[in-house]
């Protein structure tokens, strides 16, 4: 008979311990602006170069630029393109582009839910029945700057296009909020985090599989970025104004991607369930010591 020591059962937590991947594309459309006020027509936003740049095509991103070229000053996106994989079950998500309506229906058409799959807020929820979403007055839109749940019955792909929404200030109450993520840009987590008052020694951002916890003068932890279409559930002790940091400038269409688990044992395990966690520990060696080497996870 096996004994199973509790560095097994240490090991085996860490190994099934999901890891989340992203993917990018730049496709979207946008417009340079030159040194030399000159503007262009427009252009895949993959081909304006980098800002500071001298421009020295006059065709850079369909521009029309002509005499004085100058240097890339400014890009502005036209366009932005979000896209979420939900999986079957629960997935925490965001919205940071409008297609002209956020009201459930209009914004989730082109999703397939069953019966009594739902979209859950952190106050409110929607139940999809007979082929629409049903919900209370007063819960009848998506807001971009909240997180929210997905509970699909299948797993599948859902993408919208429209225009970036606003990076506007939050709110954030003592205690926990569900912020969405804004920006169009994926940013380290102390660059995206920037909350006065400053937060309290061991305030939390946690993602669905990953948080981060202040120590009083920066966030550390496994969550070390924010990526458009994710949700996070922010802990404070004193609430505070969040007001996302980083560049505005060349932003780009996001794909969020489904979980993909380092799972070396080969066990079946089901993803996406309504509550998570996070373990923290150490994993003790046959002769005493504690495991040092991020590879033995």
């Amino acid at each position: 008979m096996k004994t199973i020591t509790i560095q097994t059962i240490i090991l085996v937590l860490l190994c099934l311990f999901p890891f989340l991947q992203y993917g990018q594309s730049f496709t979207k459309q946008g417009e340079v602006f030159s040194s030399g006020s000159e503007r262009s027509s427009g252009g895949n936003y993959s081909n304006f170069g980098i800002l500071g740049e001298p421009i020295t095509n006059p065709s850079i991103a369909g521009g029309n630029f002509t005499s004085n070229l100058g240097f890339i000053y400014k890009t502005s996106i036209l366009s932005s393109e979000l896209c979420i994989d939900f999986g079957s079950g629960y997935t925490w998500f965001s919205v940071n582009v409008d297609p002209g309506s956020f009201e459930w229906n209009d914004l989730f058409q082109n999703l397939d839910p069953c019966n009594d799959d739902r979209i859950i807020g952190q106050n409110n929820f929607v139940v999809f029945n007979n082929g629409t979403w049903i919900y209370n007055p007063v819960f009848s839109e998506l807001e971009p700057d909240r997180m929210y749940i997905m509970k699909l019955c299948n797993s599948q792909e859902w993408c919208i296009q429209g225009q970036p929404v606003p990076v506007d200030q939050i709110t954030l109450n003592p205690g926990y909020t569900w912020i969405g993520y804004t920006p169009q840009a994926t940013l380290p987590i102390n660059t995206a985090l920037n909350i006065s008052p400053t937060p309290a020694i061991d305030d939390r951002l946690g993602g669905q599989y990953q948080f981060a916890a202040y120590t009083g003068t920066q966030w550390i932890g496994g969550l070390s970025e924010l990526v458009p279409g994710e949700g996070y559930k922010i802990k404070l002790t004193n609430g505070g104004l969040l007001n996302y940091g980083g560049s505005d400038e060349n932003k780009n269409s996001h794909s969020m991607k489904q979980d993909e688990l380092y799972n070396p044992l080969n066990e079946n395990i089901n993803q996406n369930y309504q509550y998570t966690m996070n373990i923290v520990c150490k994993v003790i060696l046959p002769n005493g010591g504690y495991a040092s080497n991020p590879n033995d996870a």
